[in-house]
C-alpha cells in the first residue's frame, strides 16, 4: 500500500535460456488521504525445448503488463480503491513429446503445423468501505475482459493430421455486497449477497489434413463396412486442398447470484470456546449457443462400375441451458486451549457447478455426418448420435468436507506447528478426459470418490538471522464406483473397474523445506548477505482413470544467495539445480499418449534498486 510504503523499485534479471525480465514499481502518496501506485514489467524467454521437426525453440515466450493502483479516504469512514491490471503474452506452445507406455521414454518434440498462443487480459475493479464503530459494509464491483489466440497442431507429430485455429471474447462483471460486525461482543455476524454475468464466444474450427483423411476419416468408413461385401466402396475426399474444415461457434454465457450469512459466537459456555455457522444460497444459468458443420468434405461412392461423387453437407444448430440450485452450509468449533494453542473442527458441503465442453462438437458432427451417410448405402450401420444436452454437458459436483487441526507454539519464539486430518465425501466428481476425436481436453463426471489426508506445517526460527518453513501433505484421493469407458484399437467399447483406483493429477504426497538466512553487517563492504533454499517434492501422480501412466516421486532444489549495499541489491538465482527429469502435463490424442517434461535447471542474476 502506498500509505505504508513510498518508494521507486527497479528490478532487472538476466539468465540462461535467454531468460531476460525488467520490473519498475511506483509508490507514492499525493496527501495525506490520497495514494497511488504504478508498476509495470516485460518478461521473456527463448524456450526450453527444441522442436526437431525444423529445429527451433518450441516455447519461446515473451509477456508484459501493468499495474494501477488508487487509494483513498474520502472521508474518516470511508475508504475507496480502484486497481487496474493489463497483461499480454505471446508464445510459441504445446511442447509435448509422444510417450511409449512399454518403454516409459519420451519421443523428442516434432510438431510440423503451427502451435502458438496469444493472449490479452485486463481486470480492474473499484472497492468502497464504510466502517463505523458498529459495522462495516464493503461493495466489491469488477470487470474482467480477456481475447485470446490459439493455435495448435493436434496431432502432435510431424503428419498432417489436423489442427485448431480457437479464439475466444470473455468478458465478465461481478457484484458483492457484504456487511459485517464490528463490536467487540462475543456474537460477530456477516451478510452479504453476490452476483455476475459472464459472456464467452469461442470460435474453434478444426481443420482436417491428408493424414487425417486417410488415416483417420477414412478408416472409420472403412471398418464399418469391412464386413458388408454389399455395401458400396466410400472415399472420403476433401476441397483443392485436400481439407475438410470443421466450423464451430460457440457462446456459452452464464450469470448467477448468491446470498449467504455467518455468525460467530465465541466463549460459547467455557471460556475460548467458539462456534461459527454459516449458510449460502447459490444459483447458476449455464447456457449454450452452439454452430457447428462439416465443410469441404465430399464422399466418392463406388458400385460395380458407376461412380459418383456426393456433397456432404451436415450442420448443428440449438440452443440448451442449464441451471443450478445450491444451498451449503458450514459449521464449526474453535477452542483456544491457550494463548499459543487452538483447536478446531468443522464440516461443509463444497459444490462445483456443470456446464458444457464444447470440444466436444467435432465428435458430434463427425457422428452425425457418418450417420446420415449410413442410413443411406448402410441403415444397419447407422449409429444415431446422442443428443447435445447429454453428451456436450457435464454435471455439478458435490462433496461434504470434514476437517479437524490444531495450531500451536510448541516453543515459545522459535517452533510453531500446525497439524491438519481431512476426509471429503464426493459424488460425481469432476475428472479431465479426452475427446474422442483428439480435440482436446473435457470435464466428466466419474461417480463417486473418496478423498483423505494429512497436512502438517513447521516454522522455526533455529537461531539470529536463520529460519526454517517445512511444509508436508498426504492426500489419498480414490474412486468408489466409476467404470471408465474406453475403445480399443479394434474400435470396440472396453468397459474398466475403477474402484479403489486413484484419481489422476492427485500428487499422493507433497512435500517443501525451506531454509532463509540474513545476515546485517556493520562498517563492511556489504550491508546484508541473503541465502535461502528451497527443496520441492510432489508425487507419485497417476494420469489416466485406469492408473497404468503415471509420475514417481520427484523433488527440485532452488536456491538464492545476494547481497545488499545501500539500495542496490544483487542475487544470484537457480532453479530445478540437480536438473531433475520429470513429467510436468500428459495429454492422450488419437489413443496415443503426449508427455510435457518439466524445465530444466536454471540459472541467473538480478539487480534491484530502491530509491
Amino acid at each position: 500500500s502506498p500509505f505504508n510504503y513510498q518508494g521507486t523499485k527497479v528490478t532487472m534479471s538476466m539468465g540462461n535460456y535467454g531468460a531476460a525480465k525488467a520490473k519498475v514499481s511506483q509508490y507514492s502518496k499525493i496527501g495525506e488521504n490520497i495514494g497511488i501506485s504504478l508498476s509495470g514489467y516485460y518478461d521473456r524467454n527463448d524456450g526450453f525445448f527444441i522442436n526437431e521437426y525444423n529445429d527451433t525453440k518450441a516455447d519461446k515466450e515473451e509477456s508484459a503488463g501493468g499495474r494501477f493502483k488508487l487509494e483513498g479516504y474520502i472521508t474518516d469512514h470511508l475508504k475507496a480503491q480502484y486497481a487496474f491490471n493489463y497483461d499480454y503474452v505471446t508464445q510459441k506452445a504445446f511442447p509435448y513429446g509422444q510417450y511409449d507406455p512399454q518403454t516409459g521414454t519420451v519421443q523428442p518434440i516434432r510438431i510440423n503445423d503451427p502451435s502458438s498462443y496469444w493472449r490479452r487480459t485486463l481486470n480492474n475493479s473499484l472497492y468502497l468501505e464504510w466502517k463505523t464503530d458498529r459495522f462495516t459494509l464493503a461493495s466489491t464491483t469488477a470487470y474482467q475482459y480477456l481475447k485470446d489466440d490459439m493455435k495448435m497442431d493436434q496431432d502432435y507429430t510431424e503428419l498432417s493430421v489436423f489442427t485448431l485455429h480457437q479464439k475466444q471474447k470473455h468478458y465478465a462483471w461481478s457484484e458483492e455486497l457484504a456487511i459485517k460486525s464490528n463490536t467487540k461482543s462475543n456474537y460477530q455476524w456477516s451478510f452479504g449477497a453476490y452476483g455476475f454475468y459472464n459472456s464467452l464466444n469461442t470460435d474453434g474450427p478444426v481443420i482436417f489434413k491428408k493424414d487425417g483423411l486417410t488415416g483417420i476419416l477414412q478408416k472409420a468408413f472403412d471398418d464399418i463396412l469391412a464386413n458388408n461385401p454389399k455395401a458400396p466402396k466410400l472415399t472420403v475426399r476433401g476441397d483443392e486442398l485436400n481439407q475438410i474444415y470443421f466450423p464451430g461457434n460457440f457462446d456459452t454465457p452464464t450469470h448467477g447470484f448468491a446470498a449467504f450469512h455467518q455468525s460467530t459466537y465465541n466463549n460459547l459456555f467455557v471460556e475460548g470456546l467458539s462456534i461459527t455457522a454459516g449458510i449460502r444460497l447459490d444459483y447458476e444459468k449455464a447456457s449454450l449457443d452452439y454452430h457447428s458443420a462439416v465443410d469441404s468434405m465430399k464422399i466418392g461412392v463406388q458400385m460395380g462400375p458407376m461412380k459418383m461423387t456426393l456433397p456432404v453437407t451436415t450442420s448443428m444448430d440449438g440452443n440448451i441451458s442449464q441451471d443450478f440450485l445450491q444451498v451449503l452450509p458450514k459449521v464449526s468449533l474453535r477452542y483456544q486451549c491457550t494463548p499459543e494453542t487452538f483447536t478446531y473442527v468443522s464440516v461443509a458441503k463444497g459444490y462445483k457447478t456443470g456446464g458444457y465442453n464444447v470440444q466436444m462438437f467435432g465428435d458430434l458432427v463427425q457422428a452425425q455426418a457418418k450417420y446420415d451417410l449410413m442410413s443411406k448405402f448402410a441403415p444397419d450401420k447407422a449409429e444415431h448420435p446422442g443428443a447435445v444436452k447429454d453428451v456436450a454437458s457435464y454435471k455439478p459436483e458435490h462433496s461434504w468436507n470434514y476437517e479437524a487441526g490444531i495450531r500451536s507454539e510448541l516453543i515459545r519464539g522459535r517452533l510453531s506447528a500446525e497439524l491438519t486430518l481431512f476426509y471429503m465425501d464426493i459424488r460425481d466428481i469432476q475428472l479431465t478426459s479426452f475427446a474422442e476425436n483428439g480435440s482436446g481436453r473435457l470435464i466428466t463426471n466419474g461417480g463417486k470418490a473418496n478423498s483423505y489426508g494429512v497436512e502438517l506445517s513447521l516454522r522455526s526460527r533455529i537461531m539470529d538471522g536463520l529460519t526454517a518453513d517445512l511444509n508436508y501433505g498426504f492426500t489419498r484421493a480414490t474412486f468408489r464406483d466409476y467404470i471408465f469407458t474406453d475403445k480399443d484399437e479394434n474400435n470396440q467399447i472396453v468397459k474398466t473397474d475403477c474402484k479403489d483406483n486413484f484419481i489422476p493429477y492427485t500428487p499422493r504426497h507433497t512435500v517443501s523445506l525451506g531454509l532463509q538466512y540474513t545476515k546485517l553487517l556493520h562498517r563492511k563492504m556489504i550491508d546484508q548477505f541473503i541465502a535461502s533454499a528451497q527443496f520441492t517434492g510432489a508425487g507419485k501422480i497417476f494420469w489416466t482413470e485406469k492408473n497404468d501412466i503415471s509420475q514417481p516421486f520427484y523433488c527440485l532444489v532452488n536456491a538464492k544467495v545476494g547481497v545488499r549495499k545501500g539500495i542496490v541489491n544483487l542475487n544470484l538465482w537457480s532453479r530445478n539445480i540437480t536438473n531433475t527429469d520429470y513429467q510436468a502435463f500428459y495429454f492422450e490424442s488419437f489413443n496415443q499418449s503426449f508427455i510435457q517434461k518439466g524445465k530444466p535447471f536454471q540459472i541467473g542474476g538480478e539487480i534491484t534498486v530502491t530509491f
